[in-house]
């Protein structure tokens, strides 16, 4: 029996010069210029200068503007269209943005 899995074609991820990750899974696609820190990034995501993610997950297609802060355990994206989180918003813990 063979498992079928869709993989999206995407150039590799980005990690700028100043990015900080740690303990994180960051996919395909993916563009961090901010820090990271035990979070799942997954395809098409882009995380802003300045920005901090700490223990969250981060659904496709969705943009982190620069200097935002994420609280722990918030589930940020998923839905058909982008996820925008706009510049300077702190998203307090367990928050859900689709």
């Amino acid at each position: 029996m063979r498992i079928y899995s869709i993989n999206p074609t995407n150039p590799a991820q980005y990690i700028g010069p100043k990015a900080k990750i740690s303990n994180s899974l960051v996919v395909e696609g993916c563009i961090v210029l901010g820090e990271i820190y035990n979070s799942v990034l997954f395809h098409g995501v882009t995380i802003g200068k300045g920005s901090k993610i700490s223990d969250n997950v981060i659904i496709d297609k969705a943009i982190v503007g620069n200097n935002v802060i994420i609280r722990r355990n918030s589930f940020i994206g998923g839905s058909d269209d982008v996820t925008l989180i706009s510049e300077g918003t702190e998203v307090k813990s367990n928050t859900i943005i689709r």
